[in-house]
Order: structure tokens, then sequence, then C-alpha cells
């Protein structure tokens, strides 16, 4: 909750508000890092970074439109960055059926790719290139 308050809260404001948001974790192998962004699922209080973030996404979201009518799209991508090679993995790679029973599939790997126009750009993950929001004002 405290990392979350310190970082995440501006990154959800500046979404809700049609802005692309990113919620990075760096540094050294075996140092905590999943467990910062992931967490464990027995309590609110053992959640990591991202389900917190869409969490609070989706009350913000939920306060903005009963607020004022505004509908919003929601996009996401997740992207693991490892080894010395630095290989790139979608980690929202759609699950495959094996025989009948629901198994992850390999992470998809994925590519940088430098666009004139966008800079650096992540390609073929399953969303999108980066983590993206768009607001859609109410009809």
């Amino acid at each position: 909750a405290e990392v979350c308050s310190g970082t995440v809260a501006e990154v959800i404001q500046s979404v809700v508000n049609g802005a692309d948001g990113c919620i990075f974790c760096y540094g050294h192998a075996n140092l905590g890092k999943t467990y910062t962004m992931i967490g464990r699922d027995c309590s609110t209080q053992s959640l990591g970074v991202a389900p917190t973030a869409i969490s609070w996404l989706f009350k913000v979201i939920e306060e903005r439109r009963e607020k004022s009518g505004a509908r919003f799209s929601v996009r996401v991508s997740a992207v693991e960055i490892s080894g010395r090679e630095e290989t790139l993995t979608d980690l929202l790679a759609e699950l495959s059926s094996s025989a009948g029973s629901q198994q992850e599939a390999p992470g998809a790997t994925v590519s940088l790719r430098e666009d004139p126009v966008c800079g650096s750009q992540v390609h073929r993950n399953t969303m999108s290139a980066s983590t993206f929001y768009k607001h859609i004002p109410p009809m």
C-alpha cells in the first residue's frame, strides 16, 4: 500500500484523464520484483502493485462514470524483460487448451522496434505496445 500510494495514484489519475500509463519494476535477480508487482492473493494487504493499480483504476473510472457519465475503454499489457539477453516475454499470452484442460501457453516472445514518430514500441504482445487506457467521451 505504501509503494502504491507513493507511485501508482498519480499514474492512475493521469490514465483516467486520457494519458498512457506505465508501471515499471527494475532490479537484480531475487530481490522481490515479482512479489512487489504481483504479491499474494491471500489478503488485500499482500496484493502487489499490479492488482492494486487495476483495482484503483476501476474504482476511479466508476467514480468518474457516476459523476459525468463518461465511458472508458481499458487496454493493458504486461511484459517481462529477463536474462542477460534481455528477452521480452508477453505475460498475458493466451491460455491454450491441451487435451481438454487449460494450460498456460509459454509466454510469447516480443520485440522492441524503433518508430520514428512514437519512439520505442513493443511488438507482438497480447494487447498493446504499452499499458494503454483511453477515455471515451459520453455519447
